[in-house]
């Protein structure tokens, strides 16, 4: 009994815990009811219309809804009022958000003057949104009942609502109700106060109570504003449906657009209309810092403000990612220029700006966004990459095939002889490198050395051209028989000797004008030298053939460079321009490291060393030489046997300026009588007619040299030589603030538009 008791105790209690819990919960439940039934609202303030008790709107989007509510009231008489709360069972419920906007205008003493209340209910999460309507019945007598506003806000909101875009359906809402005003709505009533006059005054520059002059320069933007007819050639109602649109735009994608228009009639032409937009533009920093997504819509109107110029000038990103220069022109052709000739100016404004409305999309938008994505990678990421492997493929390749290997050579070592294998010009070639001139030059010195032709002076010619006479050495003469025993010929020697012979005529003399015909032979001279120096194994392949073939490369390279850059300008994009920039660099880099791409194999590397030695040794010979046979007969050298040996590679191995100051020292002891015109050499193959086998003038000091002094001018020789393979001039050879965020023109916007 006492277990069965204590049962039937225990379920007693936990009905009754079960009925006080659900009456606690039906008291809580009414208390909610009511208190959504009856939300509490804020005192009015007398110039205030936004009420954003919510925070669901942006501060600059508040203060420019109440701009354009306080303009209204000014010039209707009819005061709407906005106010947003938080309250999940009217967000969920338009009768009951109708009855909170209701009840606004009851406690607010509005019910008697013409008067809208849009009250928001936004649930907890500010996730979903319903707006409650309430018209006052002094406006409802002039027509425009509750019924008829509501089914028009709701059209016109429907869709930003549902997507949760709220400033854009606070704009919609606010430009409904302004349009749907009836034209005969009353004036305020007696002792009651519209509000301050709107500030600033459509067409009035803030603070003057007149339109500023003509830009540019433009006056300051007002935060807020998007609008700005100082021209006064759009009514009121269209500035605020203008209005309503751009902030709607820039809610859904970031984008600034202003419209601006000003009376100036020298602003007659396309050009002249198109400089003051992108004045404009970057003046005010119209479209994000570093995005540039701002359109400017500019009207340059004559005094008769029929006519002027319109320019729809964008900026570079609103360009690229929303309406291309031949979008807008269209815009401007088929949609404004109709309205505009017959002076509609306000639909010419509002049909534009509906054509960037419909195509201002979030999708738009996400595609700049990703475009600014893929512009930051190519600048940040891919510019320095692409410059990076580019030097790096160049280096890398110079390091495994064009760095010569490694050959001990040190200044000590004085060699007494070149190699005997090599001839003169293809030493200069192992020594350089490369073919050059040098390398010819020194095969003309080679040629004249073995007394196979001579370098003749004519006195109507400059000092920088010389001819050439073709000579039929004397076999017999035991220091032409020297010469061309230690001065044997190549293979690339003997054909630029046939080339040369062919072109002299009947008296073997080739004048100046008629060498330039052998630089169309140089090319092949070079090839045939450099395959010369690679078949000894000197070079793993011809010097210029690695050259070329690097250089073509870095051309290729410079080329895409450039043509990415163009592209860039012309897109714009920042990122491309940097990315062509550094392939550019990178391919100019190529065409540099190409210079020294040519690689000596290990012989090579072994005769450079012994050319470099062979040149000390001739270097040291020639500095305390007082005359060329001294060089000969004082150094002992057994590969030298005469002057002309010496002077030749002297040539071969840059050696000019040592050459010249022992033939100095030869005149200083010629003139001193130390020495004798018969004891002092100098380069027979070189001089004018008179002189070429005199040795010297009556007063032992002219020597016959090419210089119109009587010191040798061997440096001008070889200068003068040095023009011999010249090419004939047929051959083609030679040589912001205030409300907008900084951006601008971008310096590769567009601008569309023109006259009517």
């Amino acid at each position: 009994m006492g277990y069965r008791y204590r049962a039937v105790r225990s379920l007693r209690w936990g009905r009754a815990m079960s009925a006080a819990v659900a009456a606690v919960a039906i008291i809580l439940a009414f208390s909610g009811l009511a208190s959504a039934a009856a939300p509490t609202f804020r005192d009015p303030e007398p110039d205030r219309f936004v009420y954003d008790t919510a925070e669901a709107f942006p501060n600059e989007a508040r203060r420019a809804t109440n701009q354009v509510l306080r303009d209204l009231e000014a010039r209707t008489g009819v005061r709407v009022v906005v106010y947003t709360l938080v309250d999940p069972g009217s967000a969920s419920d338009p009768a009951t958000a109708d009855a909170d906007s209701a009840l606004l205008l009851t406690e607010w003493g509005l019910g008697g003057r013409d008067s809208v209340a849009l009250v928001w209910a936004f649930d907890r999460g500010r996730e979903s949104a319903t707006i409650g309507i309430a018209v006052s019945e002094t406006l409802a007598a002039t027509g425009l009942d509750h019924g008829s506003l509501r089914s028009i806000v709701d059209d016109a909101t429907a869709d930003d609502l549902a997507a949760g875009r709220w400033l854009a359906a606070l704009t919609q809402a606010t430009v409904a109700v302004s349009v749907a005003l009836p034209s005969n709505a009353s004036t305020p009533a007696p002792g009651v106060s519209p509000g301050p006059a709107p500030t600033p005054t459509p067409g009035v520059f803030p603070g003057t109570g007149s339109p500023p002059s003509a830009g540019p320069p433009y006056p300051d933007p007002v935060s807020g504003r998007v609008v700005y007819d100082f021209a006064e050639i759009f009514t009121a109602g269209t500035e605020e449906q203008a209005t309503a649109m751009i902030v709607a735009i820039e809610e859904r994608t970031g984008a600034e657009v202003v419209v601006y228009s000003q009376v100036k009639p020298e602003s007659d032409t396309v050009a002249e209309a198109e400089h003051d937009a992108i004045a404009l533009m970057d003046q005010w920093g119209v479209g994000r810092k570093g995005i540039d997504d701002g359109l400017a819509i500019l009207f340059d109107m004559d005094a008769s403000r029929c006519h002027g110029q319109v320019q729809l000038y964008a900026g570079p990103g609103y360009r690229a990612a929303y309406l291309g220069n031949e979008e807008r022109q269209r815009i401007f052709d088929e949609d404004m220029l109709p309205r505009l000739r017959s002076c509609d100016l306000d639909e010419a404004l509002l049909v534009a700006l509906q054509r960037v409305d419909e195509n201002a999309t979030p999708a738009h938008a996400a595609d700049l966004e990703r475009g600014r994505q893929v512009n930051a990678l190519l600048g940040i990421v891919g510019a320095p990459l692409a410059l990076v492997l580019l030097v790096g493929w160049a280096g890398s390749s110079w390091l495994r095939y064009g760095k010569d290997p490694v050959y001990l050579d040190d200044p000590s070592i004085l060699m007494p002889a070149p190699p005997p294998e090599l001839t003169p010009a293809a030493g200069a070639l192992l020594f350089d490198g490369r073919s050059s001139r040098h390398t010819l030059t020194t095969a003309m010195v080679h040629l004249a050395g073995r007394g196979d032709l001579a370098f003749r002076k004519h006195e109507r010619l400059l000092r920088d051209k010389v001819g050439i006479e073709i000579l039929e050495g004397n076999e017999a003469d035991p220091l032409v028989a020297r010469n061309r025993r230690k001065l044997a010929l190549g293979r690339a020697e003997e054909y630029a000797l046939e080339r040369l012979r062919s072109l002299a005529k009947k008296d073997r003399i080739i004048e100046p004008d008629d060498l330039p015909e052998f630089g169309k032979s140089v090319e092949k001279f070079d090839r045939q030298l450099e395959k010369h120096v690679a078949g000894q194994g000197w070079f793993r392949e011809p010097p210029n053939a690695s050259i070329e073939r690097w250089s073509f490369r870095g051309g290729i390279a410079l080329v895409v460079g450039v043509i990415l850059a163009v592209v860039a300008f012309n897109l714009p994009s920042s990122g491309l321009l940097l990315l062509g920039a550094a392939v550019a660099v990178g391919g100019v880099a190529m065409m540099v490291v190409s210079r020294v791409m040519p690689a000596r194999t290990m012989a090579g590397a072994m005769l450079f060393a012994m050319l470099a030695a062979y040149r000390r040794t001739l270097q040291k010979t020639m500095q305390q030489a007082r005359s060329m046979d001294q060089v000969v007969a004082g150094a002992g050298l057994p590969w030298i046997e005469t002057p002309d040996q010496a002077a030749v590679w002297g040539v071969a191995l840059g050696l000019q300026k040592e050459v010249q100051q022992v033939l100095e020292r030869s005149i200083e002891d010629l003139r001193s009588g130390q020495a004798t015109p018969a004891t002092v050499w100098t380069p027979l193959w070189y001089g004018d007619q008179s002189s070429f086998a005199s040795g010297g003038g009556e007063d032992g000091t002219s020597v016959g040299l090419f210089s119109d002094s009587a010191i040798p001018d061997f440096d001008g020789m070889m200068s003068a030589i040095g023009t011999i393979g010249d090419s004939p001039s047929s051959s083609g050879s030679g040589s912001g603030s205030g409300g907008f965020s900084g951006g601008g023109s971008g310096g590769g916007g567009g601008g569309s538009g023109g006259g009517f």
